[in-house]
C-alpha cells in the first residue's frame, strides 16, 4: 500500500499572476466583484504579517465619496478601502490578512467594487 505524498511545499510569497490570475477590469457602475481563490497546505500557516498588495487605477470621474471596494476572506470582511485622492496617486493598497481568517485548504477573496 502506498501512501499519500504530502503537498509540495508553497512558496511564502506568490502574487496573483502566479496563481494563474490575468490583470481584470471593472467597466460596470453600480457594483461589480472580483473573486480569487488560493490554496494554504495543511501545516502551514500565516505569519501575522500576511497581506495583499493590490494595485488598481480608476477614473477621475468617480465620486469619492461613493467610490471604494470590501475585501472579503472566506465570507468575512477584512477591510474595505474608499478611494481617495491620495490613495489613487500611489494606486496601491495593502491589505493585511488576519491569520485566524485563513485555513488550511482552499481560501477564497473576494473584492466588491462600488
Amino acid at each position: 500500500m502506498r501512501s499519500q505524498a504530502s503537498p509540495a511545499s508553497v512558496p511564502s510569497d506568490r502574487t496573483l499572476a502566479n496563481l494563474g490570475y490575468a490583470d481584470q477590469t471593472i467597466r460596470e457602475l453600480g457594483g461589480a466583484s472580483l473573486d480569487y481563490a488560493f490554496y494554504v497546505p495543511a501545516g502551514q500557516t500565516l505569519s501575522s504579517i500576511a497581506y495583499l498588495d493590490l494595485a488598481f487605477a480608476r477614473s477621475q470621474l468617480l465620486d469619492d465619496n461613493r467610490s471604494g471596494f470590501t475585501v472579503y476572506l472566506n465570507g468575512q470582511p477584512i477591510t474595505t478601502i474608499l478611494l481617495t485622492d491620495e490613495n489613487i496617486r500611489s494606486g496601491v493598497v495593502r491589505i493585511l490578512f488576519p491569520s485566524s481568517a485563513i485555513q488550511p485548504g482552499r481560501t477564497a477573496s473576494a473584492s466588491s467594487w462600488r
